[in-house]
């Protein structure tokens, strides 16, 4: 990959004309930060991926335009929800997320993926090597996600039912674990029309699915427990990892997660196979 000097692209004499968002002025002229995913990471993306930007030169030079952000940021610039606008042609943003366990341990992601390395600095900029491509963007919202996908009709049905589409509205940033719509299907005739006749206790369950802020698989760690916007509910997580990276495998006692860290505009989803219960949930005591 060959790296341009700004100011060396000044001089150098071309009819291609780049109008850049909103009009503004050519961001490279402050440097610019690349997040360059490894070779391995290259090879982890899927045969359809790769078949897809192998032929639509358009998409490829937009998901390239992804991994770069105008200016110069180290990574102690970047702060935990930080947003940066990536270069893309259609103004797509990056989710900084910095994760801390100990004094020591801090894992920082961006849409999900990690950082690796840090901070190698170049003659006009700043690159950070990441363990994912940045692929696919951050396009839909949790919103969207439930209604353009036929794996969330349930949950879609239950989240308009209970009157929470303004929470997830909302720009979070919120953690989601999704059932699919095979795992509201199987919840028995009685506890449906008891959620039925008690909006009430639907919204409680709903909101036991729902996380402020956003957790990729990358920043959390196994046993860790997360608060959810269900008052004093909190869900323990089961991570594996493979020593190259982490992935959410599980929630609560028995939800296992089936896919993980959809990235979205407002905050993350991961798919689980079952409803989650508050009360089949709850630690005896509050501790056990």
């Amino acid at each position: 990959m060959r790296f341009y000097d700004p100011k060396q692209q000044e001089n150098e004499q071309s009819n291609t004309q780049v109008e850049w968002i909103g009009g503004k002025s050519n961001p490279w002229s402050g440097g610019f930060t690349i997040f360059a995913p490894s070779d391995l990471a290259f090879s982890l993306l899927p045969r359809s991926a790769v078949l897809q930007l192998q032929n639509n030169t358009d998409k490829l030079r937009e998901v390239v335009l992804f991994h770069v952000v105008p200016g110069e940021l180290r990574l102690g610039d970047m702060a935990d929800n930080d947003m940066l606008n990536s270069a893309s042609p259609r103004g797509r943003k990056l989710r900084v997320n910095v994760y801390q366990h100990g004094a020591e341990d801090q894992v920082v992601t961006i849409n999900g993926a990690r950082v690796k390395r840090h901070d190698m600095i170049a003659t006009n900029g700043v690159i950070h090597v990441t363990d994912k491509v940045l692929y696919p963007m951050a396009d839909l919202s949790i919103i969207d996600h439930l209604t353009n996908c036929d794996t969330f009709t349930g949950a879609n049905v239950a989240v308009t039912g209970a009157g929470l589409t303004p929470v997830l509205e909302q720009e979070g940033p919120f953690t989601i674990f999704l059932p699919t719509t095979e795992a509201f299907a199987a919840i028995d005739n009685a506890t449906v029309s008891s959620f039925i006749q008690n909006i009430t206790l639907l919204q409680h369950v709903l909101m036991y699915h729902i996380v402020p802020g956003a957790y990729f698989s990358e920043g959390l760690r196994d046993g860790m427990w997360l608060p959810t916007l269900a008052q004093e509910q909190e869900l323990q997580l089961r991570v594996t990892s493979d020593g190259y990276s982490r992935r959410l495998a599980g929630v609560g006692h028995t939800a296992k997660v089936i896919k993980h860290d959809i990235i979205a505009t407002n905050g993350v989803i991961h798919v689980i196979d079952t409803v989650l219960r508050p009360e089949l949930e709850t630690p005896i005591c509050g501790h056990f």
